[in-house]
């Protein structure tokens, strides 16, 4: 304040002062003006670089489970509006990946991440807290709440998994309304997977009446969406099995089987068509064509060593109505051996065994089967 009343009063040699000094303010003002600037600059451009460039670093530590080394790169990607590092750090300190466990930092990166709206980061967080993949706990209610938020921004597979999970109820109260709401949701935007759910939860009467056309309606739906994809086929043919309209069954099934020759399930439903098509009622005499086509379809099955043990029965019955009695008997009594305990296993061989002639194992089976009954009626 002298200075600047001794310069008013026409002090010249404290006005030469008064600038001299005022000068030097400027300087320094604009040199850590520029200092700043220059370290935000830096800081900027070194986050973006570590957010772009350098993931394969914060991959390394996602697969270490251990961001302690690289949490000073994680932060800046993070301040910068990385999402990829925004999860990961979320994800570092909601699980204690070689950080504290700490719910209230990890619920600040989440949340940031929700107020951005990704939707695939959104949705990727659930897939982790849905399978408890990577190390992450399974947590069931995280993973609502990410396919939720995902489902919100119009990601159709994120509806699809969130539909599932009500579908399932692994860890949610079941809820076919809501597995339904969500499953038509993906399926109008395209979803394949999700339209298969919408037609066998309409078949099944899931959430919603028992409805075929509609069910036949979606299934067809997921043909024309992926023609060169085996399952939409599979149920296809399925439900018209099911309505016993055996002939556009084979067709559709034959279609699975030619994408998808490996699928057992493909196979085994192709089988049991064709023993369908040899009793359509349509002829007096069985169709022994379809009836030997079942036989071998399900001896191809059985040699692949992964068969389940109903499908010996199956192969025991096709032979059966061939007239080969030995190898019906011999396919039922594997039945029983590999399920002993199942009841019907003793009164179908003791009927096989009736047809055959030898009534002493049929009365042995009869017998074996009263016994169970006893013991579960």
């Amino acid at each position: 304040w002298w200075i600047i009343i001794r310069s008013v009063s026409k002090d010249r040699s404290a006005m030469h002062r008064f600038g001299q000094w005022l000068m030097h303010a400027l300087v320094a003002f604009l040199f850590f003006f520029n200092l700043i600037f220059l370290w935000n600059t830096v800081w900027q451009s070194e986050a973006a670089s570590v957010a772009v460039t350098d993931k394969a670093s914060l991959d390394r530590a996602f697969t270490r489970r251990d961001f302690t080394s690289e949490l000073r790169y994680l932060q800046l990607a993070a301040e910068a509006g990385s999402s990829f590092a925004q999860s990961l750090l979320g994800l570092g300190y909601q699980e204690g990946f070689g950080l504290p466990e700490d719910p209230v930092k990890a619920e600040k990166w989440f949340r940031k991440i929700e107020d951005k709206g990704e939707p695939e980061i959104m949705f990727y967080l659930g897939r982790f807290f849905e399978s408890g993949e990577e190390g992450v706990t399974k947590n069931i209610n995280m993973a609502e709440r990410w396919y939720r938020n995902a489902a919100d921004q119009g990601l159709a597979e994120a509806m699809r998994r969130l539909g599932g999970l009500y579908y399932f109820g692994d860890g949610l109260p079941k809820d076919n309304e809501k597995a339904l709401l969500w499953h038509r949701k993906a399926a109008e935007k395209g979803n394949v997977g999700a339209m298969l759910m919408v037609g066998i939860m309409y078949a099944e009467g899931e959430g919603t009446q028992t409805d075929e056309t509609k069910a036949e309606e979606w299934f067809r739906k997921a043909i024309q969406h992926a023609p060169d994809a085996d399952s939409p086929y599979y149920w296809l043919a399925t439900l018209l099995d099911y309505q016993e309209d055996y002939t556009d069954a084979l067709r559709y099934a034959q279609k699975a089987v030619e994408l998808n020759p490996e699928d057992l399930d493909n196979q085994a439903l192709l089988g049991d068509i064709q023993f369908s098509l040899a009793y359509d009622g349509k002829n007096i005499c069985p169709d022994f064509r379809a009836l030997d086509a079942a036989i071998q379809i399900f001896r191809n099955i059985i040699e692949s060593g992964t068969a389940e043990t109903e499908l010996h029965w199956d192969l025991s019955l096709a032979y059966l109505q061939r007239g080969d009695f030995d190898a019906a008997l011999s396919e039922a009594a594997t039945a029983l051996q590999r399920e002993p305990s199942t009841d019907s296993y003793h009164w179908r061989l003791a009927i096989i065994a009736l047809h055959r002639g030898d009534m002493s194992l049929a009365l042995k089976q009869f017998e074996s089967f009263d016994e169970a009954a006893d013991v579960n009626p």
